[in-house]
Parts: C-alpha cells; sequence; structure tokens
C-alpha cells in the first residue's frame, strides 16, 4: 500500500485512524525519518562535490580565505574542511551572535561584524527576519518576489577589501554574496586576489556588467561560472568577458528561465 493509500484510509475511516494511532504514529516517524535520511545523504554529496571544486580550482598559497556575506556559515564550514583560516564577515547583528557561538572554539575562524562597500562608514542594511539570506543594502531587492519582505532595518560599519587585507594578508580566494552590492564590494578593492566569485543573477545584466568591467580594470582576464551550486564550471576553459555573458546569454535564451549563479575570475 502507497503513502496516499494509507492517508485516504486514514480520511475515510477516522475511528480506525483513532484506534490505530500508535501504528499510524510510527509509520509517519519512520517515513520522516527516511525523508531526513534522504536529504542528509544528498546534503553530504552536495558538500562533497564543492570541496573536490575547490580543491580543484583554489590554489592554496596563504591558507587565508575571506567569507564576505557568510549568512550562518555554509560555506565557512566547507573552508574549515579545507583547512583554511576564515575571516568571516556578516553585518546583521543576529546572526553574527549566532556566528561568533558556532565558532567560538575554532582558532581558524575570525568574525567580522560589518559590511564590505567602496569605502570606510556606515550603511543602513535592509533585514529580512524570515528570509535573512537575502536581506541586503539595496532595499529594491527582489522586489516582485516573497524575498523581498524586509521588515526592520540596522545601521551598520562598513569596511573594504583592501582594509581586510592590510588586516589580514591577501587571501587565497574571496566569496561574495552580499544581495546585489557586488559592484560596491568590488569597488573596494584596488588590487587583485588569485581567486574571486561574486554571485549573478541573468535578469540583472546591468549588475554582471559592472562587476565584470570593475574585475577587468583590476587586472582579472579570466573568467567562468557555475550555475546555482552544482559544482560545475560551465565552460571547460577560462572565458573572456564577452565569452562568459554570451555563454550566459545563450543559456538563458535555451531554458528560458533566469539563471542564478556565481562568476569565478582569476
Amino acid at each position: 500500500m502507497t503513502f496516499v493509500e494509507k492517508i485516504k484510509k486514514i480520511i475515510v475511516d477516522p475511528k480506525k485512524y483513532w484506534k490505530n494511532s500508535k501504528t499510524i504514529m510510527n509509520y509517519f516517524g519512520n517515513f520522516i525519518k527516511k525523508v531526513l535520511f534522504i536529504n542528509n545523504i544528498q546534503e553530504w554529496q552536495k558538500n562533497r562535490n564543492q570541496i573536490k571544486f575547490y580543491k580543484k580550482y583554489i590554489i592554496k598559497t596563504n591558507k587565508l580565505i575571506f567569507d564576505i556575506g557568510a549568512n550562518v556559515g555554509k560555506k565557512t564550514d566547507l573552508f574549515l574542511r579545507l583547512e583554511y583560516v576564515v575571516i568571516v564577515v556578516e553585518p546583521q547583528s543576529l546572526i553574527v551572535a549566532g556566528l561568533r557561538k558556532k565558532y567560538q572554539d575554532n582558532p581558524r575562524v575570525i568574525v567580522e561584524e560589518c559590511g564590505i562597500g567602496k569605502e570606510e562608514g556606515e550603511a543602513q542594511i535592509n533585514i529580512s527576519t524570515k528570509y535573512p539570506g537575502f536581506s541586503s543594502f539595496i532595499k529594491e531587492w527582489q522586489k516582485g518576489t516573497k524575498y523581498h519582505s524586509f521588515e526592520k532595518t540596522e545601521k551598520v560599519k562598513l569596511t573594504t577589501l583592501d582594509k581586510l587585507i592590510s588586516k589580514y594578508g591577501l587571501p587565497d580566494f574571496c566569496k561574495i554574496d552580499v544581495e546585489d552590492f557586488e559592484h560596491e564590494v568590488l569597488l573596494g578593492l584596488s588590487s587583485k586576489i588569485p581567486m574571486i566569485n561574486f554571485e549573478f543573477h541573468s535578469n540583472n545584466k546591468e549588475q554582471l556588467l559592472w562587476c565584470l568591467s570593475r574585475l577587468q580594470t583590476i587586472g582579472y582576464d579570466s573568467f567562468n561560472f557555475v550555475v546555482d551550486e552544482n559544482s560545475i564550471m560551465s565552460s571547460d576553459i577560462w572565458l573572456t568577458i564577452d565569452e562568459l555573458l554570451t555563454k550566459i546569454e545563450t543559456l538563458e535564451k535555451n531554458s528560458k528561465i533566469v539563471i542564478l549563479g556565481d562568476v569565478y575570475a582569476k
């Protein structure tokens, strides 16, 4: 008997359901355990693939990584498994408290409570308590979607990538996930980090072009990208900016959906 068939029986004969509630609860319990087990396996495989990806593309020289827009530290956890020191940057005070508690006994994690921008100062972040990963310095971010649900704001300190490099040294890799604030972050960088990435949405071509142009100005000339978090570069070879844009546009046209992913530059 399938899961759906059993549910139908419960609905049709509730008296029998109450008499056998223990059996039903056991069934649901076992079903939930199976779902959680499958999810854990999928998450384990995803993390395993990402670790292989980072091992392949990041050249470990200084054993240092900047995690800009760390949120709850999912990427930080992967970088730690690769034995890096991680500078964890997160502006939301509530999330920062959780990060400090999570990594309080780990000497390879330093948590910086601030945002990253083109210059030092202060800025107001728009916070979504329902979707904290979508909180942004850009008030219009995700407008028209369920993720545009900013219930409050918070004034936070801003520093720059240049200042972080002066303080901690040159990282081998810098991950940037800052919800439409990527260009401002890159404006605060004046020299190359060996490998850098930033999140992109193909329907926000202006932001994508700004970021690529800024990276080119700094000295980056080789680009690639991944879609979502599939841990596979979209091209077997590194691309020019024009080649990258053409490949993203073609993928968007063929799939007929907005392409979300990460651009990598070196």
